[in-house]
């Protein structure tokens, strides 16, 4: 009887360190709101400031920065620690809130986002694979 308590104890035991480490290993999908920090308000975004293709810097005014965000809202992400290609086409994007720099956000071609996060400890980006449809036409209006 103690026997085959301690086999149904030692089964339960690798059954529930199982589905930690598979859960743990699965990506995590999510949206971009999702993604960032819970003090995150589309109202606070005060300035958005790029580089176009011309290495010009541009600041985006408020309908830009509207339209903007709201591209940057209809993402679907999927975690994924990607490492660019050196020829991957990179927009940054810097986000301040209430007039400080919070957020920088890197798009690499269509298929991949990193956000960086000023205000996580650790480590401060976080990469995405982007798993739906990006408008890059308002992207790059709003970059002319």
């Amino acid at each position: 009887m103690r026997k085959r308590n301690v086999i149904i104890a030692a089964t339960i035991l690798v059954l529930v360190i199982g589905v930690i480490i598979v859960w743990n290993l699965v990506p995590t999908e999510t949206t971009f709101e999702d993604a960032m920090q819970e003090g995150f308000s589309v109202e606070d975004v005060t300035h958005i400031s790029t580089r176009n293709a011309n290495n010009e810097q541009v600041i985006l005014d408020e309908p830009q920065i509207q339209a903007f965000i709201n591209v940057l809202m209809s993402l679907e992400l999927k975690e994924n620690n990607f490492t660019p290609d050196s020829d991957s086409e990179l927009h940054t994007f810097i986000l301040e809130l209430n007039n400080n720099p919070e957020y920088q956000i890197d798009l690499y071609s269509e298929n991949y986002v990193s956000i960086y996060d000023s205000s996580l400890k650790g480590n401060k980006t976080k990469k995405y694979e982007i798993t739906n449809d990006i408008d890059l036409e308002a992207i790059q209006s709003a970059i002319q």
